[in-house]
């Protein structure tokens, strides 16, 4: 999960800047277009070429053979058995209940920090190009945190990493929401970069380590208009915040709270669905 996160992270570290280019030469209606035929020429056709599940090219879960070999065969009777939770019977868990809080906490830092980074960055005297080229930069320090956390999730408690990056994540938009030069703004950068990185395979894999694969798309279907919440009421927030008070500061503070909150949901996720 780790690995495939990279592409996500390099993609944004590339495209963020091009996109602030694009706008400030063609304007942001024409930038859209350009963004939207991008979405058929290149996205649709690798649509195509997708496979739902590894059983569908004559694997096993993690690449294995249908006929493992003698050593494999004996390491597989102490593989512990694969989930699959009912959507139901997942629905009802307070285990559910515990990560759909954690997780919807967390949506409210997501696209408010990004939606009003470059405005903040600009408010405290960064021109806007500098500004975008610092939203990519965040982007880009985060691949490190997607390898790292991704692979430490292998050998250690996936519910104890989360936790440990969402209030490392506090930390860093706490820095932000104080930040007046550039040298706390590079602060924030490695600080709440690492960490949000950290968190996207982690929560992936989490997510199907307590409910397994079979139901893990229904699963999180059920989630996201949950999560859509902060996606939308913590931009217009934190706006509407910077309108009153000329400033984001109450606002990345809120979020900082949030982020706190999420982590502490994220510790107590324990126990059988």
């Amino acid at each position: 999960m780790g690995v495939y996160a990279i592409a996500a992270g390099i993609g944004g570290a590339l495209i963020v800047p091009l996109l602030a280019k694009s706008i400030t030469v063609s304007g942001w209606r024409m930038t859209a277009i350009y963004c939207g035929l991008t979405f058929w020429v290149v996205g649709l056709p690798f649509a195509f070429i997708f496979r739902n599940k590894p059983e569908d090219m004559g694997l096993l879960p993690d690449g294995d053979p249908h006929d493992p070999g003698p050593s494999q065969a004996g390491a597989s009777e102490h593989t512990r058995p694969e989930r699959d939770a009912s959507v139901k019977g997942a629905l009802k868990s307070p285990v559910f209940l515990k990560l759909l809080l954690a997780e919807s906490f967390r949506s409210f830092l997501l696209g408010s920090l990004v939606l009003h980074q470059i405005p903040h960055l600009m408010s405290i005297g960064i021109d806007e190009e500098a500004a975008a080229a610092i939203l990519g930069l965040m982007i880009l320090i985060s691949i490190p945190g997607r390898i790292v956390f991704g692979t430490l999730g292998d050998f250690f408690s996936k519910r104890l990493l989360l936790t440990a990056v969402m209030l490392t994540q506090a930390l860093g938009v706490l820095v932000f929401a104080y930040a007046s030069n550039i040298v706390h703004v590079y602060a924030f950068l490695v600080i709440y970069g690492l960490a949000y990185g950290g968190a996207i395979p982690l929560l992936m894999a989490f997510r199907g380590e307590l409910f397994g694969r079979e139901r893990f798309a229904t699963i999180s279907g059920a989630m996201a208009p949950f999560k859509m919440i902060g996606n939308v009421v913590g931009p217009v927030f934190a706006g509407y915040v910077f309108d009153v008070t000329g400033t984001y500061r109450f606002a990345f503070l809120v979020f900082v709270l949030l982020a706190v909150l999420s982590g502490i949901f994220f510790y107590f996720v324990k126990g059988e669905f």
